[in-house]
């Protein structure tokens, strides 16, 4: 197996099973202060593969670290990538698209929904990237996974929806409406014979301009604009991407995801 093949579930049991046998080998020394030490490191490689994702940009922006990968750079707060070409810079920032539900759900409605949405791109005077990875999976698999975020979904629903009605929670109720209805639909075109694919969408806008600060704060704007445009035409869930979510997105530019990572992804 090589490196390109371990998955950060892998990576999670081999960093316990270390834990582990570091935790064994204190436990059977009897140096409590090792003990002590084993049980904070676990504790904290627990946390950072879990939550790192979240983490890893707040420290960067706090020590104002600058990650250079070849012609490009990622600045502290790891949510727009930069190159300099000649005495301009280019600052692209990426966004993901929630997909609730296909438009083979509402065949009443997929017209008028695709109509919506050329109007709003239309409005939109610069460039915009489209993407869409999709590849086949394993069917059994993705029904016990699908089985199991409906239940998820519905239970999250049920306790969003006993709690004190706010619009935050109205909102967050519609939204898991949708989602339980999505998985009710995967499983029920499943039943009928049809091939379920796994999709990751996502969204890039690049920003130009002499100075640096002014390209990263266009890319910014410009993401916050196709936020609420696709959000408000295609009535998903679009979120800014940051820290390795966001580099995802940008090595998919150069070279695609193989299954195994596909099945990995945090999206």
């Amino acid at each position: 197996m090589g490196p390109e093949e371990i998955t950060n579930k892998q990576f999670a049991l081999a960093t316990v099973a270390i834990e582990l046998l570091c935790l064994f080998l204190a436990l059977f020394t009897g140096n409590l202060l090792f003990i002590v030490l084993c049980l904070a490191l676990a504790a904290v490689s627990l946390f950072m593969i879990k939550y790192g994702y979240m983490v890893i940009p707040l420290i960067t922006s706090r020590l104002k670290i600058v990650e250079v990968r070849d012609k490009y750079e990622v600045p502290p707060t790891q949510d727009v990538v930069i190159k300099r070409v000649g005495s301009r810079y280019y600052a692209s920032a990426f966004l993901q698209a929630r997909v609730s539900e296909s438009v083979t759900d509402k065949p009443e409605t997929a017209r008028t929904t695709m109509e919506l949405f050329e109007k709003a791109i239309t409005s939109v005077r610069y460039v915009v990237k489209f993407c869409a990875l999709i590849h086949n999976i394993d069917l059994e698999k993705y029904v016990d996974r699908i089985k199991a975020a409906r239940s998820r979904a519905e239970t999250k629903k049920s306790q969003l929806a006993s709690a004190p009605p706010s619009p935050n929670t109205l909102a967050d109720v519609a939204r898991l409406e949708r989602e339980v209805a999505m998985y009710t639909s995967q499983l029920e075109r499943v039943s009928g014979g049809e091939r379920p694919v796994s999709v990751v969408c996502y969204l890039m806008t690049t920003a130009s301009s002499p100075n640096r600060e002014e390209a990263v704060e266009k890319a910014k704007h410009q993401a916050n604009e196709m936020r609420t445009v696709v959000g408000s035409a295609l009535d998903v869930d679009v979120i800014p991407l940051v820290g390795d979510d966001m580099k995802k997105c940008f090595e998919w530019e150069f070279v695609l995801p193989s299954e195994r990572e596909m099945h990995d992804l945090r999206f």
